[in-house]
């Protein structure tokens, strides 16, 4: 479980701590945006070559 301060922080914490083939799951509301976390997540590991899957 990640605790942050923004999204953009918690996307750094993953791009820092996931491993390989790891799968992610975001969870929380619309209200919460979290869709700006899985796609700065899904971007960021496109970036750095890793295959993303379902976001």
């Amino acid at each position: 479980m990640t605790i942050a301060a923004d999204h953009g922080e918690i996307v750094a914490d993953l791009r820092r701590t996931a491993a390989t083939g790891e799968m992610i799951l975001v969870k929380g509301s619309r209200g919460m945006a979290m869709d700006r976390v899985a796609e700065g997540i899904r971007d960021a590991f496109a970036a750095s070559g890793g295959k993303g899957g379902h976001v």
